[in-house]
């Protein structure tokens, strides 16, 4: 008999959402042959070598009931460079932190620069999270 792997995948986005090979009891998960299912979400079958395949891709979904390399979209992309320019904002802010505190407390100045820096990273935190595409975000420079 011929080793297969349940693939599940949500329909919606595609993403491949789990592996299950045959040899394998799932007594946590229901699994329905007949109208092809893994708790609710539809699955395909591959062979191991398909599986194998699969495994070296960097992210798969389940098109056309093939498996494919998963393409983001539009919006996954723009989140995901959102959160990466947000991301060295706080970064800046938080290693910046401590000369801010010891202006503060001592009155001794802030590094040339980094007052400004502070300000500027502050400010397109919210250019940040009013950009709407990807070459909105492309524009924002956060190198500090």
């Amino acid at each position: 008999m011929t080793k297969t792997i349940k693939v599940k995948y949500n329909q919606e986005t595609t993403k491949v959402k789990g592996y299950y090979p045959s040899f394998i009891n799932y007594p946590n998960s229901i699994i329905d042959e007949e109208a092809k299912t893994i708790d609710g979400l539809p699955y395909i079958e591959i062979t191991e070598e398909e599986h194998q395949a699969a495994l070296e891709l960097n992210m798969a979904a389940v098109v056309d009931g093939v498996i494919v390399e998963y393409t983001k979209t539009n919006q996954e992309l723009v989140d995901e460079l959102k959160n990466s320019k947000l991301a060295a904002c706080v970064s800046y802010l938080n290693s910046t932190d401590w000369q801010a505190i010891r202006e503060a407390d001592s009155g001794e100045d802030m590094k040339e620069g980094v007052a400004e820096n502070r300000a500027l990273a502050r400010m397109l935190q919210d250019d940040i999270e009013d950009a709407t595409s990807l070459e909105e975000l492309e524009l924002i420079n956060t190198d500090f």
